[in-house]
């Protein structure tokens, strides 16, 4: 029997003061551990929740080679790109991160002349923020002593080292290595006689644009779209890793998507009607309606959205277990409801829109191991052309970088992206080559920019070419 919970009332609709924070017992009301459906106060259905639906994935025992490939695969990136997912306090590599105080540093030095003793006032801040610093930039000027650092790492690195040792080897070489910033401060913009221009000088120099958030083991399988830096699509490295395991697990994939059609018709037909129009089977793992999945191991997920994921979509979340433990229980927090998520359960609602987390594994055993699927969809997949097309996009921006430096930004490691390069000669030149061998017809390929409109922008050389001897 199906147990139905007919909501009155949604609490902290994506609270984003929130997003970061772990879960506590305070935020749910109860922990579903039964086939349920719920509803949302006007009617509609907004989560299924069935036991061991899965029949694929609940069948799995550890010692079967698809156990053994979906572990491997929840462990084939550990990232450090899920943001608020992966909790707001930061704790994992904090020796290279710039801190708060040095960001309120350079955003007062950077405008207007300001003191030294202003400059360590507003640097007293040691909170770790989610921007790095360039570690090789640091050492390659000077401003750390590397001796020292190399010193403590090699106890950091000796098995033989204790736990105590290490742990304090670890504080002293993060100490040593974060110490760049008195140094630079005290020798170089102490001693400059425009602070200003020192300031910014450095800030371009050393601080990282990236932003990184705590590490997770948590990687991307199926499609990445295009993006500003990476103007191509492609399937995940960790997808083509094991391509062939991979390509086996089309039972699972094509298991889940009947699912969601059986239990939410309405929201499969709308993904279905989209996603069927993907350009590439490969971008829609085999025929479904999910453009990807995001696969965790043993990661507790602070509060967050998704907020990317495909407009009116339904991802659908399942886990595998090993050895035993207590909590990880998947929290809907608007619904006040947690689910107890284990080996082959279904779970399909809206994580786009919907703050969701993971409570903290208790009394969990030594071989205690929960991998956690989450299946989506992109609605940018069906901006893209075949494969062999995007693919084909990348190999001109090699060819780009290597043969015309003039339209580059004059960064040593320019990757080949230019404003109007879709709609130039040269796209159209480099697909006619290509397709000269007769094994594909890249000219077909189409000129459209990252958001699948016709790139009408104005190629132009942003560098001095230079004279040839």
């Amino acid at each position: 029997m199906v147990r139905e919970i007919h909501l009155k009332e949604l609490y902290d609709f994506n609270s984003k003061a929130n997003h970061g924070k772990f879960p506590t017992e305070a935020d749910y009301d109860e922990v579903i551990d039964e086939d349920c459906d719920v509803y949302l106060p006007d009617g509609s259905l907004a989560v299924v929740f069935r036991k061991g639906a899965i029949k694929t994935l609940a069948s799995l025992t550890p010692k079967s080679e698809d156990f053994k490939y979906w572990k491997w695969a929840s462990r084939a990136l550990l990232s450090d790109q899920r943001g608020a997912a992966a909790g707001k306090e930061l704790h994992t590599n904090v020796e290279i991160r710039v801190t708060e105080g040095q960001k309120a540093f350079f955003n007062a030095a950077t405008k207007r002349e300001i003191t030294l003793e202003e400059a360590l006032a507003l640097s007293l801040n040691d909170t770790p923020t989610t921007t790095t610093y360039f570690v090789g930039k640091t050492e390659a000027d000077g401003l750390v002593n590397l001796e020292e650092i190399e010193r403590w790492d090699s106890l950091v690195r000796k098995k033989s080292t204790p736990p105590k040792e290490r742990t304090e080897a670890i504080a002293k070489r993060d100490a040593a290595k974060l110490a760049w910033f008195d140094c630079w401060l005290r020798t170089v913009w102490a001693e400059s006689d425009d602070k200003v221009a020192a300031a910014k000088a450095a800030k371009k120099r050393y601080v990282t644009a990236q932003p990184r958030g705590n590490k997770a083991y948590s990687a991307v399988f199926g499609t990445i779209t295009r993006s500003g830096r990476t103007p191509f699509g492609r399937l995940t490295a960790p997808t083509l890793a094991k391509w062939d395991e991979f390509q086996n697990q089309k039972k699972v994939f094509h298991e889940v998507n009947e699912l969601l059609k059986q239990y939410m018709p309405d929201r499969w037909k709308l993904l279905n009607d989209r996603f069927s129009q993907v350009a590439d089977e490969r971008y829609n793992l085999f025929g479904t309606v999910f453009t990807s999945f995001t696969i965790n191991y043993n990661f507790q997920v602070a509060r967050h959205i998704d907020g990317a994921n495909s407009d009116k979509g339904m991802a659908v979340l399942s886990a595998l277990d090993n050895g035993t433990f207590e909590g990880f229980e998947f929290v809907m927090h608007p619904l006040r409801l947690a689910f107890n998520l284990r080996h082959g359960d279904l779970f399909i609602g809206d994580n786009n829109e919907v703050e969701h987390s993971i409570t903290k594994m208790r009394n969990a055993s030594a071989d205690a191991e929960s991998i956690t699927y989450v299946f989506y969809s992109k609605d940018a997949v069906l901006t893209l052309d075949s494969l062999e097309c995007e693919t084909c996009r990348r190999e001109f921006m090699e060819s780009l970088a290597e043969n015309h430096p003039e339209l580059g930004t004059g960064e040593a490691k320019w990757n080949g992206s230019a404003p109007g390069m879709w709609g130039s000669s040269l796209w159209e030149d480099y697909k006619v080559s290509r397709s000269a061998d007769g094994k594909y017809d890249y000219t077909q390929c189409s000129n459209t920019n990252i958001a699948g409109k016709p790139d009408e922008a104005e190629l132009v050389v942003r560098q001095p070419q230079l004279k040839k001897n």
